[in-house]
């Protein structure tokens, strides 16, 4: 019998859990909850897990493991405030934990309990050097210790590494103390560097500049630091510098949002190097303490497509509003939750309402075109993406992308030669891409055209991507498009080694076999193809092979017969 997966092996259990007489699962059902919700929150089921360990707290609710499981099961899905309840619980049973002071420090932060935060920061057990200075930092400005706050970032100024976020936290204190001379400094400091590169350092920065008579500066800063036209918020300010205008300081307006902003700068640093689980705490903390910060509901509901929650993910994104100047990026991460959710209809009605929408909006109508390419409306998907480049201003390296999509969308509908015009224009904006060379190259040996172009590309496609087995794949199937059959055989197997269940490669290895009169082998690799479930057109093929021989499919195709072996062809 095959193993199970554990998702199988928690929905067996909630059935069974769930058929279970009321007596009887007071008697028994404790274990079996334990196991539902270890289970579910291994696989980063939140919900499935916050629902099993309230059931098992029912049956023991002093039980140390199940206060702490349901304590993140709460903070993962946001709830703050029961989190902290449970945290409570545990500190009261001597079992605090960095998560537990975590829960804890999100508590105090959420009632405003300035006092609570410096009484927690105190004790033995610590959330880290740099979560607790700056926590602390801004619990002291809530209690109006303004000089002892600033003291708490300029310490966390003083250590490598860390430096940047003292600098940035500093700024920000003294910026809403209306000390904008002093939050410049900081931020011109050359170890704040990395978090004014950052977009909502660099939106900071130029507030500050805006403040102290530097619109101009402002501007330029930037103009410099991102795409103006792909951002209206940024375009919205650049309008007002311009216009002379000084820009009030957004995001932040007491020391509550201050330490929203400690549990953000620690999500954002722990980026995609940390552990998904214990960042997701973090940004949650983070949009809840601040659910109008539109970048931490973002950081929050990529963590939870990391995590494979995109259910969650999608009710995430759905919290930013319409009139946000983050609502299109939203809805459109948001579709692709969805779509990774296995609702490919929903997702695309997403885009198509967005897109009708805003109109005039450029990322908007490319990921439409995205999202009909996907879909297989390859005809609607052009017209999105022509639309999306009359949209552009200028045509630049970084959009050889569109180009490449546009030409998938016409090789699908057999229209060659657009599709070869538009990949040699993304390899003019980008001339050694290699999903390009490898496309287009790939593309000219099926079709039997400029073989030894195609060949070419493909080889500088392999020299980028030495590990990737479909470039590899397509060098060995250009190989044996151009007769060359003892040369495909190593470059083929290499492949196989390293997609060893892709149809594709798998049948290519097969023929490749078969042209170097190892026939048995072929067979072989050809029925192993048809268990990867190939397209139905590559299955009939497939089968043909089996039944008469390669040769005679090829005879039937109008290719020319393989070198005779036995007179040293090959």
């Amino acid at each position: 019998m095959p193993a199970l997966s554990r998702p199988i092996v928690a929905s067996m259990l909630v059935l069974c859990i769930g058929l279970f007489p009321a007596a009887s699962f007071a008697k028994e059902g404790l274990a079996g909850a334990f196991l539902a919700a270890k289970i579910a929150a291994a696989n980063a089921d939140y919900r499935a897990a916050d629902l099993w360990y309230q059931r098992a707290l029912a049956l023991d609710p002093a039980n140390v493991e199940l206060l702490n499981g349901a304590m993140i099961a709460a903070l993962s899905l946001g709830d703050i405030s029961r989190a902290a309840d449970l945290a409570a619980q545990l500190q009261g049973l001597n079992a605090a934990n960095q998560n537990t002071l975590l829960a804890r420090m999100a508590g105090a932060a959420q009632r405003g309990d300035f006092a609570e935060i410096i009484e927690i920061e105190t004790l033995e057990v610590s959330t880290g050097s740099l979560q607790d200075d700056l926590l602390a930092g801004w619990a002291l400005i809530g209690l109006g210790q303004m000089n002892d706050g600033i003291a708490r970032f300029d310490k966390v100024a003083q250590i490598q590494g860390l430096a940047g976020f003292g600098q940035y936290h500093k700024a920000i204190a003294l910026a809403l103390a209306g000390n904008f001379d002093g939050a410049a400094a900081a931020l011109a400091a050359p170890e704040a560097g990395p978090q004014v590169n950052a977009r909502r350092g660099a939106i900071l920065q130029a507030e500050v500049l805006s403040q102290i008579g530097q619109s101009a500066q402002a501007a330029e800063l930037l103009r410099q630091r991102f795409s103006v036209g792909q951002d209206a918020r940024i375009a919205g300010m650049i309008a007002l510098l311009d216009a002379g205008q000084a820009l009030p300081i957004s995001g932040f307006k007491d020391a509550s949002s201050g330490l929203a902003e400690v549990f953000f700068t620690v999500a954002a640093a722990l980026g995609t190097d940390g552990d998904p689980a214990y960042t997701l705490l973090q940004a949650r903390i983070a949009s809840d303490l601040r659910p109008d910060d539109s970048e931490a509901l973002l950081l929050t509901a990529s963590i939870l497509e990391r995590l494979k929650q995109f259910d969650l993910a999608a009710e995430t994104y759905a919290q930013i509003a319409p009139d946000h100047p983050d609502y299109t990026s939203a809805q459109i991460g948001r579709s692709a939750a969805v779509f990774s959710a296995g609702r490919a209809e929903e997702s695309l009605q997403i885009l198509t309402d967005l897109a009708a929408n805003f109109p005039a909006e450029f990322d908007v109508q490319l990921a439409l075109g995205q999202g009909l390419r996907r879909a297989e409306q390859f005809e609607a998907a052009i017209s999105a993406y022509d639309t999306a480049l009359a949209l552009l201003p200028q045509i630049l390296p970084q959009h050889w992308a569109i180009f490449y999509s546009r030409g998938i969308a016409h090789d699908s509908l057999r229209q060659f030669d657009a599709a070869e015009a538009d990949f040699r224009t993304a390899l003019d904006l980008n001339p050694n891409q290699p999903s390009v060379l490898n496309y287009l190259g790939y593309s000219l040996v099926d079709r039997g055209e400029k073989l030894e172009e195609a060949l070419g590309m493909i080889q500088r496609a392999v020299a980028a991507r030495p590990e990737s087995g479909y470039i590899i794949d397509s060098l060995a199937w250009a190989l044996y498009r151009l007769g060359r059959y003892s040369e495909a055989l190593a470059p083929m197997e290499r492949a196989a080694q390293l997609e060893p269940v892709d149809p594709i490669v798998t049948d290519h290895l097969g023929d490749v076999y078969w042209a170097n009169g190892r026939q048995r082998e072929a067979m072989f690799q050809w029925r192993r193809a048809l268990s990867f479930e190939p397209t139905e057109k590559d299955a009939e093929r497939i089968r043909k092979k089996l039944e008469v021989g390669l040769d005679a499919v090829r005879a039937s195709e109008g290719a020319p017969p393989f070198p005779d072996l036995d007179a040293g062809g090959l």
